[in-house]
């Protein structure tokens, strides 16, 4: 597959992406913890995007577009909040219209992003 979307985001050292060998069509996003607390690709993918963990490939189970929407908002710094899950953008480097359109209108700040 030479337009794969494992191979959209390259080096990336928080997260890696294969094609899945149980779920025909899908990818496995593995995101290897360092410390035992989850990354930030791993809270994006599983709690933000609510894609499943398999024990049996150790790796979350992700749609050709699910995939296509973490790999953009990982690529845009987003996270996803470590208590309730919510997607939020990277705020430490917003401009002061984007904190102000995040408070106001939290969707149509992601749907841009996904542009």
């Amino acid at each position: 597959m030479s337009d794969s979307p494992s191979k959209q985001v390259p080096d990336s050292t928080d997260f890696t992406v294969s094609e899945a060998r149980y779920s025909k069509g899908n990818y496995i996003v593995r995101c290897p913890s360092t410390n035992g607390l989850k990354s930030r690709a791993a809270r994006l993918i599983g709690d933000g995007l609510h894609c499943r963990y398999t024990w049996r490939e150790k790796g979350y189970v992700a749609s050709p577009s699910k995939l296509a929407k973490f790999q953009k908002l990982y690529a845009a710094g987003w996270d996803a909040n470590f208590v309730t899950g919510e997607l939020q953008p990277d705020l430490s480097a917003a401009t002061p219209e984007l904190i102000d359109a995040w408070r106001h209108d939290p969707e149509a700040v992601y749907k841009a992003a996904l542009k």
